[in-house]
């Protein structure tokens, strides 16, 4: 019976996880700015369904739903700075910010989008369970129970 890891597949150095960091920074952000840049993505007779449902008595959110969303604007890119820092707090944040961020998708309902942000939104949540296994999961994790420290020769983790 082997006891070894069996995520050491996920050998990675520190620069790598950073830039996988970045990537998902961007994606999301870029998927928000085209969300909010370009809403007339859609033909007009989706965007006029759209209109209707945005001005119908359904799609008041409740105070809660305010909550969650101011809370995770301020712990998905504080979560994100820890983790690029390797600091300790930032993996639990992470998580934190992950549940919120699926809490908010699914209390939305039925939306009608582009193909793009669709696309965009699939990407980041891809990007961000990769990011879950990478720091508890993978070698990376180790650096997190240093507080980022680590010996010249470890920087390929």
């Amino acid at each position: 019976m082997s006891t070894s890891n069996p995520y050491t597949y996920l050998h990675m150095s520190a620069k790598f996880f950073r830039a996988v960091l970045v990537v998902a920074f961007l994606v999301n952000v870029g998927g928000s700015g085209i969300y909010f840049a370009l809403p007339n993505l859609l033909p007009p007779e989706l965007l006029h369904q759209k209109a209707e449902i945005l001005h119908s008595e359904h799609a008041t959110a409740p105070m809660g739903y305010f909550v969650s969303g101011c809370l995770f604007i301020l712990a998905w890119p504080v979560s994100l700075i820890g983790l690029y820092f390797f600091k300790r707090y930032a993996r639990l944040l992470y998580v934190a910010a992950l549940i919120l961020g699926t809490e908010l998708e699914a209390s939305m309902g039925p939306e009608i989008e582009p193909r793009i942000i669709a696309l965009t939104i699939g990407l980041g949540n891809f990007i961000g369970g990769f990011i879950l296994a990478l720091i508890f999961w993978s070698p990376i994790a180790e650096r997190f129970s240093r507080d980022g420290k680590m010996n010249r020769k470890d920087q390929t983790l």
